[in-house]
């Protein structure tokens, strides 16, 4: 049991090393214009733009992690 937990401990300390990790609302602070769901079959995440009554409109952005996702939505942002 102690070797299981200490493999999870090592690899959570990577995981949180990122920007978000599993901070959703940290994300949604940060990125109040897109609409944020989960991905194609609970897997990774979905972010769609809001229109101005708060609806999601055009294209749908995925990736596996909130890192990803947020570095795509900023390429997104900065092409338009």
């Amino acid at each position: 049991m102690t070797g299981y937990f200490l493999r999870n401990l090592e690899s959570s300390r990577v995981f949180y090393m990122t920007e978000y990790g599993l901070n959703v609302g940290r994300f949604m602070a940060d990125h109040p214009d897109y609409c944020l769901r989960a991905g194609l079959e609970g897997f990774g995440f979905e972010a769609q733009k809001r229109d101005r009554y708060g609806h999601p409109v055009g294209e749908r952005h995925s990736a596996l992690t909130l890192d990803e996702l947020a570095a795509t939505l900023a390429r997104v942002d900065a092409e338009t």
